[in-house]
């Protein structure tokens, strides 16, 4: 399945987006809210939620 989020990257540091939970007819969705304004050539940023000093120094796609 391909989705909107499979193409955004991680930067705990220099995020511009962040996640949201929001129920939309019953079910529970993520949307991806801005945190600040985005130039529109700007790519989007948001934390996986791991930084690399903790769990994530054992997750291959986080290096």
């Amino acid at each position: 399945m391909d989705t909107y989020g499979r193409h955004m990257n991680h930067s705990a540091k220099r995020c511009n987006v962040k996640p949201k939970a929001v129920e939309l007819q019953g079910t529970t969705i993520i949307l991806l809210q801005a945190i600040r304004d985005i130039d529109s050539d700007e790519e989007l940023l948001f934390a996986y939620g791991v930084r690399k000093g903790e769990d994530g120094e054992h997750i291959d796609w986080l290096k």
